[in-house]
């Protein structure tokens, strides 16, 4: 699939669960890419803040992300790294449960649904399992199950029918034509 290149910069309203904002400065230098961002955000009466920055190879896989939040119960960080040989460790501690996973998916952001969109190649009415390494607001981080189908693709979009076996979850995920989120169902909706 090809897509146009990120801008350098967007953000997202989070509507539906919780009510927040989230802004990244996605950078591409040679083959490293870098999703620098936060989101702030209020679920379930409490208040939080994340703030991440994802580092990706050339084959846009991830190689570290590093994850810090805030909240009424305290605040922390996370290491996440991941081998070439799809190996993952938290902060230095070898977890095996993630082998074989490509990608970090935050809990917090819109964004890091772009990663599988710049690495596979989707087909219309062919679902694609993509099992990411997936860091809770409360900085756990879990395997997660989820297929990426492709629905319709432009140059100006990107329909993608999403299911999470993990989490229970099935929608349809509209992107614009660098892969980034415009409109997914009661998460978040592209600002700007």
């Amino acid at each position: 699939m090809r897509l146009a290149p990120l801008p350098s910069q967007a953000s997202w309203r989070h509507a539906g669960l919780r009510d927040g904002f989230e802004v990244v400065w996605p950078v591409s230098i040679g083959s490293v890419h870098r999703l620098r961002g936060a989101t702030t955000g209020v679920e379930d009466g409490a208040g939080w803040t994340v703030s991440y920055d994802v580092e990706l190879g050339a084959d846009w896989c991830t190689r570290t992300a590093v994850v810090r939040a805030s909240g009424r119960d305290g605040s922390g960080e996370v290491l996440l790294e991941r081998d070439e040989d799809d190996r993952w460790s938290i902060d230095g501690l070898y977890q095996p449960e993630l082998d074989g996973v490509a990608d970090v998916d935050l809990e917090s952001s819109a964004v890091t649904n772009t990663l599988p969109l710049h690495r596979l190649h989707l087909e219309r009415g062919s679902a694609m399992r993509v099992d990411s390494a997936f860091v809770g607001l409360d900085l756990r981080v879990q395997r997660i199950v989820q297929t990426y189908e492709l629905v319709e693709h432009t140059d100006e979009r990107i329909t993608v029918a999403y299911t999470s076996a993990t989490f229970d979850v099935a929608c349809t995920v509209t992107f614009d034509g660098s892969g980034l989120v415009t409109d997914y169902p009661d998460i978040a909706v592209r600002h700007a």
